[in-house]
């Protein structure tokens, strides 16, 4: 329940702030003059220079091995000590030396077949 007239000032705040709305960013544009395009194109220029350099910093914490990429340095170094980081490392790691150890082992037995109608015609 409300207090003694909280209810009356509730409902003139609540008229008051729905009066009018908000003017959309469109309407915004469409009526502003020459110095409020220029505020407001230099306002989004900054916004896209931040965000530009935001993200060449947070490229700093990314984990190309578990392709995940983190905002806080914290977050990135607790990562780089897990073990999921370190399991995921070492998996990598043996996939890439069996790879080239049946790399090696390939190409003797590897000959080239020729295609017998050729070897008829010779």
């Amino acid at each position: 329940t409300s207090g003694l007239g909280k209810e009356t000032e509730y409902n003139e705040r609540a008229e008051e702030a729905t009066e009018s709305r908000r003017a959309l960013t469109s309407e915004l544009i469409a009526f502003e003059d020459d110095a409020g395009r220029e505020a407001r194109e230099e306002k989004v220029a900054a916004q896209e220079l931040i965000a530009e350099r935001l993200k060449r910093e947070i490229a700093n914490f990314y984990c190309e091995v578990c392709d995940k990429q983190y905002t806080k340095v914290t977050e990135f170094e607790n990562h780089m000590s897990s073990y999921d980081h370190h399991h995921k490392k070492r998996f990598k790691e043996m996939r890439e030396a069996e790879k080239a150890r049946t790399k090696a082992s390939k190409p003797q037995a590897k000959k080239e077949r020729k295609d017998p109608a050729i070897l008829a015609a010779e």
